[in-house]
């Protein structure tokens, strides 16, 4: 968590933070949901780009630390959920587009994820 805000993985500060950022801007969207989105380093910089921003993580702590981390000037929504409450269509939302960014490190099973997505 604290290497991730603090810009301590050499390999995100280089290249990878910015090329997502990159992916999503460039498709221009006004809504995005950011599945797995931790402790919410990404969904700050959209919401900060005036795109509205719901970031949901299975791990109450983190969502916890994204909702500290908000900026009060752009907020995004933050909710706990797990990616098989997701698959099963619990999360009622309609966005421009969907971001997993190092989220789907796991045993879950992202068949089931993908498919619940429209």
């Amino acid at each position: 968590m604290i290497a991730v805000r603090e810009h301590q993985i050499e390999s995100r500060r280089l290249v990878t933070d910015g090329a997502i950022i990159q992916a999503v801007l460039s498709v221009a969207p006004k809504s995005v949901l950011d599945i797995g989105c931790g402790e919410g380093w990404l969904t700050r910089v959209l919401a900060g780009e005036g795109i509205s921003v719901t970031g949901v993580d299975a791990v109450p702590d983190l969502i916890e630390l994204a909702r500290q981390a908000d900026n009060a000037d752009a907020p995004a929504d933050h909710a706990v959920m797990s990616y098989e409450r997701i698959a099963a269509g619990e999360l009622k939302l309609t966005v421009d587009a969907v971001v997993c960014n190092f989220a789907l490190l796991g045993k879950e099973s992202v068949e089931g994820l993908f498919g619940a997505m429209h």
